[in-house]
């Protein structure tokens, strides 16, 4: 029973249609050097924030070899989802599988903190921090999608820890 209701959660959250999750459109991400004053080599900003199953998340208790946080201009509800609690597409599986930790979602207040531009109560882009084990940024990368996501955690399997 505790399965099936986990089931209909997902389903809830992961509706386009009930205001969970949608997929962004590929459109081709850029790389950048920074996103107002935060830069490649510069240390995360930490935040504290909940799944909705409850679990805790904050870049500096996510200690694996990478950390991808993903904030998604049309994601429907506020918040986020993290490592195996993203099902879609397989994302967390793939990301715990490749000794990464994988965050996605669209806390504004957060977004605000990343110098991520809001437009009308939503972010007006996607974007995609990685960062290493201690939280320094490694790259940042505008108009990101999940299929981008697959890409760049395959390839940060190949780069040696």
């Amino acid at each position: 029973m505790k399965k099936i209701a986990h089931y209909i959660l997902f389903f809830t959250l992961m509706s386009c249609e009930v205001g969970g999750y949608k997929d962004e459109k590929c459109i081709g991400y850029q790389e950048l050097t920074h996103v107002n004053a935060l830069r490649v080599g510069s240390l995360l900003p930490d935040f504290t924030a909940y799944t909705p199953e409850g679990t805790r998340i904050s870049p500096r208790d996510l200690k694996q070899r990478r950390l991808f946080i993903f904030f998604k201009s049309n994601h429907l509800s506020s918040g986020f989802l993290a490592n195996k609690e993203i099902l879609h597409k397989g994302l967390g599986e793939m990301a715990s599988e490749y000794n990464a930790d994988l965050v996605i979602g669209s806390d504004l207040k957060i977004a605000n903190l990343y110098g991520l531009d809001i437009d009308s109560d939503r972010l007006s882009t996607s974007f995609l921090f990685i960062a290493d084990e201690k939280n320094i940024i490694l790259k940042i990368y505008k108009d990101v999608c999940e299929e981008d996501i697959v890409t760049m955690l395959k390839k940060e399997r190949t780069v040696s820890p």
